[in-house]
């Protein structure tokens, strides 16, 4: 049986951090059959349209980069009248990697296109490479 663990982090900035390990089986396929199913995933449900996706190298090894949009995936709702409660588009960055038999997600998504004085939120991932780079201090 495959486990997970997931973290999630959000905040009223309409962004949310996730972390995700989850225990896999190598006899299932590769890492990149584990993001072409995530990706299909999102597509079909989230209506998610794959801005780039590219392999990359870090500190725990090889890994795949995937961006992405939403139409209407912001974790946030934003209150207008008189239209009244509208879900912002979204923007998401991911690294996918494996470590042995283990597969880690690690997710910033962005609701909507607001600019926040004092807050780096944008590009997105300028911010998700920020806050993967914590991450070296576990190696």
């Amino acid at each position: 049986s495959e486990s997970v663990l997931r973290v999630t982090i959000s905040d009223d900035l309409c962004r949310v951090f996730t972390v995700m390990e989850m225990a896999v089986d190598p006899a299932k396929g590769s890492l990149d059959t584990f993001v072409d199913q995530v990706n299909t995933s999102i597509t079909e449900k989230e209506k998610a349209t794959i801005v780039e996706r590219k392999k990359i190298a870090t500190s725990f090894g090889e890994g795949v980069y995937v961006r992405s949009s939403l139409p209407a995936g912001g974790p946030c709702y934003i209150i207008s009248f008189p239209k009244g409660k509208h879900i912002p588009p979204a923007e998401t960055a991911v690294i996918f990697l494996q470590v042995g038999q283990r597969i880690y997600l690690i997710e910033y998504l962005l609701g909507g296109d607001r600019e926040w004085p004092g807050f780096e939120t944008k590009p997105v991932d300028t911010v998700l490479m920020n806050f993967f780079d914590g991450f070296k201090i576990l190696k």
